[in-house]
């Protein structure tokens, strides 16, 4: 009776096509008589959090007509007590609260013949506007790791591999004395230097730093001399926080004249620093102890250096805005608890590490674990076992040596592995999931976005909703936007056709630091230019293809180096990174393509065999003599293949031809 008097048209798929057809007729004769009819696309509440396929009945219904249908984004509702939002690790719902505001994003009409994934696209974008209207001069994740610590001041919240741990509260107290010693000892620095591992004291000193004001700019100490040095230049850094043994270790490192040792601040700490710490700890308002932004959310909170092996090193300047709104886009599709158990290892000076391995944990109450290199397979491995760890962020380079290191038990307690900076081959995550009977899945970030852009999910039993695709990045998280767009006309092109992806949301950075036309050549209107090859998929699933400085110009035609190296790796069942393919110049094609090894193929015979029976053109086909073995292919500190010494590496062995 209450559906008969809100002139509800009810739409069942257990009553067959002829009642489907009925109800879209009603709702074609409603339109008719001058009603507005209201369409739920996605034809089921959402279980994970991300928009779900649109149906493309509405497209039938719309047939021949008139009217516009006009786009609205519903935001506020997931999450709430009566969605289906439920904590990933022990599967509760959220407490019941009295009020959950809610926001109607209204967009743009569009016209009557609108395909079903234009209207997708349209109301994701309007998610993305939802997420924006957060931002405002309250934005600050120095206020909400306070806010986060004390809540949950009695849990665990950090330990690494030298036995140091601090609860909540204690991080919070620690944080709160080493702001007051930095205000003292950086007066007039806005912006200081740190290298340090990923480890207890790494987070204490980007806490420390950010309470204090200043903006914690974490160096790639694996880059060369001269883009740490254009890096400090660029950033005005005057200081840099390090450990003593780090600086023996790093001799490269063109230390400036000031320096901060991390392992040496507690003696400096006062008595005084140390009892207002505490004190503020639990009487003092969050709104008093967090330092004022002048911008609000704005304001910059740390700055991401590229490595500089293509040029000069580009500062990403990312906000509390952005960096806030990309760790609550992430507690919407991860739903975490506090029985979560993070083990974090990429480095700090990666945007995912700075985000999900510090940010994430430290303002959702949750427990993270550190070490401090991702390439000491065999601690990893003990650390997960050890501490019990449930969740890993790493890439695929780095989980292909876990995996060979670690016998079943020790993975015994993971329950979520995301993987990102290269692409997760099916070999290895079958490979994986076979060893430990867990499926490692693909995510997709880049440090301009803050980082994280999209994910795979979990399939949820009992359900038919999608969370993952094989081969996919996954859907963009909450509040992000997607599109792929023709790389020279610009021209938004449709499901599976691929071209340029361009992604926007509130996480979307700043701009680049005193480079304005950097950030001009990055920005196309609100979008982000994210150099990515890539098609969307009917269910709204993206596929990246290759990188546009991945290709190589051949004769004319662009030929795109992961396309092959996935055919190499998929005939040869490869579980690990074995290949990679480069260029060096040729005078009368321009390049010529060039394919490193390991000695995981042994026989290279194998690799001319692959790509012979593969469908590949055959000018994407590397000639045998261009087949070059390597011991290692190289890697970033970050686990990405080193694009600019592979190239380095094989220009180096191959002479061109007289």
């Amino acid at each position: 009776r209450l559906f008969d008097l809100m002139r509800v048209i009810p739409i069942s798929t257990d009553d067959g096509p002829k009642a489907m057809l009925r109800s879209l007729h009603d709702a074609r004769k409603a339109m008719d008589e001058g009603y507005l009819v209201c369409i739920f696309a996605e034809g089921a509440l959402t279980r994970n959090g991300q928009m779900q396929a649109f149906l493309p009945g509405f497209e039938r219904m719309m047939k021949g007509a008139p009217y516009p249908i006009i786009p609205v984004h519903l935001g506020g509702v997931w999450g709430s007590r009566f969605s289906h939002f439920r904590t990933i690790i022990r599967g509760d719902k959220p407490p019941l609260r009295w009020r959950y505001p809610v926001t109607l994003t209204v967009g743009a009409a569009l016209p009557p013949d609108a395909r079903t994934w234009q209207v997708y696209r349209a109301v994701q974008e309007l998610g993305a506007q939802h997420f924006d209207t957060r931002r405002g001069p309250a934005r600050s994740v120095a206020a909400r790791f306070i806010s986060s610590a004390r809540r949950y001041r009695r849990a665990p919240a950090v330990s690494d591999t030298t036995g140091k741990s601090l609860s909540h509260g204690r991080l919070l107290i620690a944080s709160l004395a080493a702001a007051r010693l930095f205000r003292r000892k950086l007066e007039r620095q806005p912006r200081v230097g740190v290298i340090l591992p990923p480890s207890v004291g790494g987070v204490l000193v980007n806490l420390g730093l950010i309470l204090a004001g200043k903006v914690p700019v974490n160096l790639n100490f694996t880059a060369s001399p001269d883009a740490l040095r254009s890096a400090m230049d660029q950033a005005g850094i005057e200081t840099v926080i390090t450990a003593r043994k780090v600086r023996e270790k790093l001799s490269d490192v063109p230390w400036p004249a000031s320096v901060l040792y991390a392992d040496e601040l507690p003696a400096l700490i006062s008595g005084t620093d140390r009892l207002l710490a505490a004190v503020s700890a639990l009487l003092v308002p969050s709104a008093w102890l967090a330092p004022r932004l002048v911008a609000g959310g704005d304001d910059a909170l740390t700055i991401m250096f590229s490595s500089g092996t293509t040029g000069e090193p580009k500062g990403v300047v990312l906000s509390h805005h952005n960096i806030l709104s990309n760790v609550e886009a992430l507690t919407e599709v991860f739903r975490p608890d506090p029985d979560l158990h993070l083990c974090a290892t990429l480095p700090l000076f990666h945007s995912f590490g700075f985000t999900a391995g510090i940010c994430f944990p430290m303002l959702c109450g949750l427990r993270a674990s550190y070490h401090t290199s991702p390439l000491d397979a065999g601690q990893v491995v003990e650390l997960i076992h050890r501490g019990n760890c449930n969740v890993l962020f790493s890439t695929p380079s780095f989980l292909g040596s876990y995996m060979r290191k670690a016998d079943p038990h020790h993975f015994a307690s993971l329950r979520f592995i995301l993987v990102g900076a290269e692409k997760l081959s099916r070999q290895l995550a079958d490979a994986f999931h076979q060893k430990f009977g867990i499926r490692p899945l693909e995510g997709y970030g880049t440090t301009e976005m803050a980082p994280v852009v999209a994910l795979n999910l979990p399939d949820l039993p009992g359900t038919r909703q999608l969370g993952q695709k094989e081969g996919s990045i996954g859907r963009p998280l909450p509040g992000i936007a997607a599109t792929v767009v023709h790389p020279e006309s610009g021209e938004v092109l449709p499901p599976d056709q691929a071209g340029m992806l361009l992604v926007k949301g509130p996480n979307r950075m700043t701009g680049y630091l005193n480079r304005e036309d950097l950030t001009a050549k990055a920005f196309r209107g609100a979008w982000y230019v994210t150099g990515d090859i890539a098609k969307i998929d009917e269910d709204g699933f993206i596929f990246i293809t290759d990188r546009l400085f991945r290709f190589s110009k051949i004769g004319g035609e662009m030929v795109p180096h992961i396309a092959i190296e996935e055919v190499v790796a998929e005939a040869l069942k490869l579980a690990e990174l074995a290949v990679a393919v480069t260029s060096v110049p040729d005078e009368r094609k321009g390049e010529r393509l060039a394919l490193l090894y390991t000695a995981a193929i042994p026989d290279p015979g194998a690799i001319k065999k692959a790509l012979d029976q593969s469908s590949l053109p055959n000018l994407w086909k590397p000639a045998e003599s261009m087949f070059i073995k390597v011991d290692e292919l190289p890697l970033t500190a970050t686990g990405k293949v080193d694009v600019a010494k592979l190239r380095q590496v094989a220009r180096s062995i191959i002479t061109p031809p007289v």
